[in-house]
């Protein structure tokens, strides 16, 4: 009996230091598998917080297979989605703001020049049907500030239809004529030796780009530098 008791105690004793093992070296995996979630919540907890404050390039780029890099992953889409919804934001302000800003500026122009008191009958009939169309255009944009349906969907309206070049140069001319008259620069429009063919475009889109490119001409030039506007075909 007492060989027998000798071997039970020592089997308990190895039991019970393989349990005290066993314990430890748990509670160490399982520090350390809580302590690597809670790094990596704590990444989706800083993300959050960038993407609450508007920035949105720093992706997490956990690849996990778990829940954790799941969501990590949904966090980086998101991200991706909303830098997109951003930068079309800005774009579409920077636009809505250059395409107001020069009717404005030719209204102020033309109103200048009505002002004066040596103007012809039919240069101030002129200037008064410009003054007209300003506001047409302005009128317009209003209505296309008020679709911003656009932004939701991420796409422009383009239409492909036959497009008068020389005809879009003229009104170009005409629309920047009180811009330059207030620049001190004269819109010279090139006469070509022979008509230029239509185009396939959007007219509105190639008006757009026209107005930008004057604006900038005019805006960025010493002031009475002329500034000639030509359309001619290439291929």
């Amino acid at each position: 009996l007492s060989d027998v008791n000798s071997a039970a105690s020592l089997v308990e004793r190895q039991i019970l230091i393989a349990t005290l093992i066993a314990v430890v070296v748990a509670v160490v995996v399982g520090w350390g598998a809580a302590l690597a979630i809670s790094v990596r919540l704590e990444r989706l907890k800083e993300a959050a917080a960038r993407i609450a404050a508007g920035t949105f390039d720093q992706p997490i780029g956990d690849t996990s297979p778990d829940e954790v890099g799941q969501v990590a992953r949904s966090f980086d889409l998101m991200q991706t989605r909303l830098a997109q919804v951003d930068r079309a934001r800005k774009d579409f302000i920077a636009n809505a703001s250059h395409e107001l800003r020069t009717p404005l500026f030719s209204l102020a122009g033309f109103l200048e020049l009505l002002a004066e008191e040596d103007l012809d009958q039919e240069t101030r009939a002129e200037f008064v049907q410009s003054t007209r169309e300003q506001v047409s255009r302005l009128t317009k944009l209003a209505g296309d500030l008020l679709d911003l349906s656009r932004l939701d969907s991420g796409a422009v309206g383009v239409v492909r239809e036959p497009v008068d070049l020389a005809a879009t140069a003229r009104t170009l001319v005409r629309e920047f004529r009180g811009l330059g008259a207030r620049h001190g620069s004269r819109i010279v429009l090139a006469r070509s030796p022979t008509p230029p063919p239509r185009g396939i475009g959007d007219e509105d889109r190639v008006q757009q780009i026209g107005r930008a490119l004057l604006d900038n001409a005019v805006r960025h030039t010493p002031r009475g530098t002329n500034v000639r506007v030509a359309v001619a075909a290439e291929d």
